[in-house]
Formats: structure tokens, sequence, C-alpha cells
């Protein structure tokens, strides 16, 4: 079993009535700040599904790789409009240069700044405005969670409460795009999905341990296996925070934001920065949904032989050798340009040129 219904009403004391809402509660996305790349794909799918994406960190912390990760690929993948942002333990923010609320409340956001700078960094400055824009009005800072909210200094918590479920309940406006589109160099597109295969192949090659960088720290021969036997039996596609698919569909959503940041120019003149990041997102959502289905079908459902050798590998030094198979006979063929065919497609990357090439056509936006 991986989840459980449950219907209510339910009715809090705090609320002025029923909250029609549907709740979906995922898996914790991790507590540590070991390096996290990726969202789990059972997450990912559903990115298209909610109204609201919520994501509910520590107060008294930095954050963490994990939420950290959720938001780089959220707006990444064209959801950023649907990013809530919760921070519980507030009460326990407390420290000698913070007297107050206000200074409290300013240490909390001054952490989400720093987040979406590098966020801005590697996506560009468009998609960091965006979160900025969308977390000025769905920030919220909530004490005392586990108590019956029934104290005096509670109202700042059910205040914050009673309006998280209000924008909860707001549906989205629907989207004008205006009659001006974006022109892209096909060739560009082509080497930003190379760009981005390649720093997916390098990073995997150091997981595995294939390749040694003292700034990545391989993965333990028994997490490899593990991964092996799931992908082999098609039960999973990930392994705690070893991802294969999920890190490849980050890579490539990464690399379509840097370059659908980066026109040729426009068809009638640039639009105001809400429209570009309008059209941004519409093609990302678009091609986000394709890539989710190659990449599950090319290391997932087609390659399960593959993983299933790799598991299979015994004997003397078959730590190190089942890490080489997988890197050498699965990732490097199945994902890199010298791989095999992929439908009409010589290979993976041409493939996802392609495909991002034919949804830009459905919203007139030309790449040639």
């Amino acid at each position: 079993m991986n989840g459980l219904r449950v219907r209510g009403p339910f009715h809090p004391d705090w609320a002025n009535e029923i909250p029609y809402v549907m709740l979906i509660d995922r898996e914790g996305l991790g507590h540590t700040p070991d390096s996290v790349s990726s969202l789990p794909s059972s997450t990912t799918r559903m990115l298209d599904e909610v109204d609201t994406i919520l994501i509910v960190d520590n107060a008294q912390q930095p954050m963490q790789a994990a939420p950290v990760a959720a938001m780089r690929q959220i707006a990444a993948a064209g959801y950023g409009e649907k990013l809530v942002l919760c921070f519980s333990h507030f009460e326990l923010v407390h420290g000698p240069n913070l007297p107050d609320i206000n200074a409290r409340r300013q240490h909390v956001i001054a952490s989400v700044d720093q987040v979406l700078s590098a966020i801005g960094n590697e996506l560009g400055y468009p998609t960091e405005r965006l979160l900025r824009q969308r977390l000025d009005r769905n920030l919220y800072l909530l004490s005392r969670l586990h108590s019956g909210l029934d104290r005096p200094d509670d109202a700042d918590t059910l205040g914050e409460l009673r309006w998280l479920l209000g924008q909860l309940r707001v549906e989205a406006e629907p989207l004008d795009l205006g009659d001006s589109r974006p022109l892209y160099s096909r060739g560009r597109l082509a080497a930003v999905v190379d760009d981005s295969i390649a720093a997916y192949l390098r990073y995997w090659e150091l997981r595995l341990g294939v390749g040694t960088d003292p700034t990545v720290r391989p993965a333990h021969w028994s997490k490899v296996k593990a991964l092996c036997v799931r992908y082999a039996r098609r039960s999973n596609d990930e392994y705690e925070s070893m991802r294969p698919a999920g890190d490849l569909l980050a890579a490539l959503t990464d690399g379509m934001r840097v370059f659908l940041a980066e026109p040729l120019r426009w068809t009638n003149g640039t639009p105001d920065e809400d429209t570009e990041q309008q059209i941004h997102d519409a093609l990302t959502r678009k091609v986000t949904a394709d890539l989710r289905r190659m990449v599950n079908d090319r290391l997932f459902l087609d390659a399960a032989e593959l993983w299933a050798e790799a598991r299979d590998v015994t004997g003397a030094a078959s730590a190190q050798q089942r890490a080489d198979l997988v890197f050498r006979k699965i990732l490097e063929p199945l994902v890199g340009p010298s791989g095999s065919a992929m439908g009409d497609s010589p290979d993976l990357p041409t493939a996802v040129v392609a495909t991002v090439v034919e949804r830009a056509g459905e919203l007139d936006i030309s790449i040639d």
C-alpha cells in the first residue's frame, strides 16, 4: 500500500466554515543537508494534477537540500505559480539578535532570499522573479501546530492559517499569452540539451564511483545494488536519494529554463515580464510531461533486462563491476548522444529536441 484516502468532513475550530479542499500528503523529502538534485518521480507526475503545491519546512534551520531542490524543479517545470511555502516551529526561532517577532520573521525570510538568489543564478532572473512575486504573498510562518492554538499569542498563527485556507480555494485565472511569441535557435537548443545530459552523466559517473571528484561522495555499493533491484523489477525508479530518472528529468527541465530565458527576438515586440513568464511556463509544462514519459520509457521500462544484469553481478570486485556496468552499459548508451535510437530519432538528445520543437509549434513558438 502506498496511499490512504480519508474522507471528512473535517472542521478545525479556527476555520469559519468547513474547508472543501482535498489534501494529498506526499512522503517527506528528507531532512539532511546531503545533496539532493531531484524530486521523486511519483511526486513530479502529480504537479500537473493539483491546484496548489505546498512545501512545509522547519523554520528553526536554514532550508535543506531537499526543499530547495523541490522549489527549483517546480519552478523549472513551469509550476511556480502553484507554489506555497510554509514554515512550522516558528515559535522556536529565537536568539540574541532576534528581539521581536518582526526580527524573527525577517530572519526566516532572509534564508528564503538566499535560496531564491541561488535558483536565479542557476535558472535565470525571470524564474527568480516569478518565485519572489509568488512567495511575497504565499509564505506562511506557523507556530505551535502541535497544540490547540488557544493561547492569546496564537492569534498570528490562526490568521496565517485562515489566509492560507482562503488562498488554497482561489481559482487560477485563465492565461492570456498575448500576440507576441519568442523565436529561438534550434542549434542553441541542441547545445543546451547536450550540455544538460553531459552534466547529468558526469554527476552519475561520480555518484557511482566510476569517476572521482572530492566534491561528490560515491554511493555505497549496497545502495547501487538496491537501485538495480528496483529497476530490474520495475517496482520503483529510485532508492532513497538515488534517482537516475528523476535526475535526468531535472537536468533537462533546468536546461530548458535557461534556454527559454534567451530568445533570439520576439515576433511583435517584447511583452511585459508577467506575460513573458506565462509563455515560458506554458511551453515548459507541455514539454515536461513528454520528457517525463521519454525518460521513464528509456531508463525504467525498456532497460529492465540491463538493470537485472547489473543486479546479478557476483564475485570478487562485483561492486565496482556493477557500478561500471550501470554507467557504461545503461546510462551512457541510453542517455548519451551516441546512444541507441529512440523512435524516429537516432538518440535521446535528438528526440528531446524534436519534442521541444513540436510542442513549441503548438503555441506558435518558432525554433529554427
